[in-house]
């Protein structure tokens, strides 16, 4: 994972970022152009807070999958807009943006590729005040990440996301 990538918040569920290897990262990336150098800079600029150069990279990075490469390739690339489109706060279009690559996924048995769309639903859900839905998609996305050989790391990050948003849970009664 980037280097600049400090985990998930326990509690919140959030996304934790040292911003200064962020920024030196993006600098070090400099004007190349290419696919998943678009993509790496959408997400620093999305850490960045700087949204509209983010979504403009991804929208980038979306036209040229569209062109150079196969399918499995441009619903990366719809993932990673996807994330633009939430720390933007549109949480509806990024929903639906997940929902696409889910169903081809699911339809490809692209297994890692559909955890990660889920899990990344689950913070579009939580952004939403729908921690139900969020706990769906993150378990959904666990039984992926089990069957797909997914490293301990990534599953027990899952996991504990899981328990995080159960201990969120009211209780019964």
């Amino acid at each position: 994972m980037e280097s600049y990538f400090l985990g998930f918040d326990p509690v919140t569920l959030r996304e934790r970022f040292d911003l200064a290897a962020a920024q030196e990262r993006l600098d070090a990336l400099g004007d190349l152009r290419g696919l998943d150098v678009l993509v790496e800079k959408a997400s620093l600029q999305r850490v960045l807070g700087r949204l509209e150069e983010a979504w403009e990279s991804s929208t980038e990075a979306l036209r040229q999958a569209r062109f150079e490469t196969d399918r499995e390739q441009l619903a990366r690339v719809k993932v990673a807009r996807a994330q633009v489109l939430r720390a933007g706060g549109r949480l509806d279009q990024a929903a639906a943006e997940l929902g696409d690559v889910l169903a081809e996924a699911a339809a490809h048995g692209w297994n890692a590729l559909e955890a990660d769309a889920r899990h990344e639903r689950a913070l579009v859900h939580l952004a939403a005040d729908r921690p139900d839905a969020a706990r769906t998609d993150l378990n959904e996305a666990l039984v992926l990440r089990i069957r797909d050989h997914a490293p301990p790391l990534v599953i027990d990050s899952t996991m504990i996301a899981i328990g995080a948003l159960l201990d969120r849970a009211p209780a019964a009664g």
